[in-house]
């Protein structure tokens, strides 16, 4: 999958382009208010979908909660396309973060 199909897959997965503070930035609106905010390696969105992406999920009054590393931009798709709402999502999203987390302790 190509960077443009990859944004298109995340486009139909309610994933949104949406400037702030002369950045344009990838989020994801959940119905309860939080958001989360997608990245490269830099904190900014991602020009290419081929490398590591960062899904940080923020509270509703714009609190940081926590951040996942995700392989690339299909695996993402792939997360976002599995789910059954919004705290499926996140509950996954959270699964993530543990596996990782687990696997660098694993490493060390």
């Amino acid at each position: 999958m190509n960077d443009t199909e990859v944004k298109e897959r995340l486009a139909e997965l309610g994933v949104v382009e949406t400037e702030a503070e002369d950045e344009v930035l990838l989020v994801q609106d959940f119905a309860d208010g939080r958001y989360a905010v997608i990245t490269d390696s830099e904190g900014r969105a991602p020009e290419t979908f081929a490398e590591e992406l960062y899904w940080t999920l923020y509270a509703d009054d714009g609190e940081f909660l926590w951040t996942v590393t995700i392989q690339d931009g299909a695996a993402l798709a792939d997360l976002l396309a599995a789910g059954a709402g919004d705290e499926d999502l996140i509950t996954r999203m959270s699964d993530l973060r543990a596996k990782n987390t687990e696997e660098f302790l694993n490493r060390q």
